[in-house]
């Protein structure tokens, strides 16, 4: 986690995958390496550990926006538009906001 508080993204990289190995059930919580992979440029491992993260935590967008941004890098916003299939419901305002401008939803409120 140090290496990911640094920004030394390859470093924490190799970090998340070596408590990985020693407890595999730690997987769906590495959200931390899904942004580092967004930010080794590595987007199709950033989008694919997302949706891992997205089966545990489902009530959060926050992972579904990264996902997103990894897949609109990878694929480009029309696609990545079309593969997002889970529609968290945050009740967080601000979340609810960013889901209307990624997922073209009409806000129930403002929000401003």
């Amino acid at each position: 986690m140090v290496n990911f508080q640094l920004a030394k993204i390859p470093k924490s990289i190799a970090d998340f995958d070596r408590a990985e190995a020693i407890e595999p059930r730690i997987t769906p919580y590495l959200w931390q390496r899904g942004l580092s992979y967004y930010y080794a440029q590595r987007y199709n491992e950033g989008a694919k550990q997302f949706l891992i993260d997205l089966k545990v935590n489902r009530q959060d967008i926050e992972e579904t926006i990264w996902r997103y941004l990894c897949l609109a890098r990878d694929l480009g916003q029309k696609e990545a538009k079309n593969c997002l299939d889970i529609k968290p419901q945050d009740s967080r305002k601000i979340m609810r906001a960013v889901d209307f401008f990624i997922l073209s939803e009409k806000p129930k409120q403002n929000y401003y």
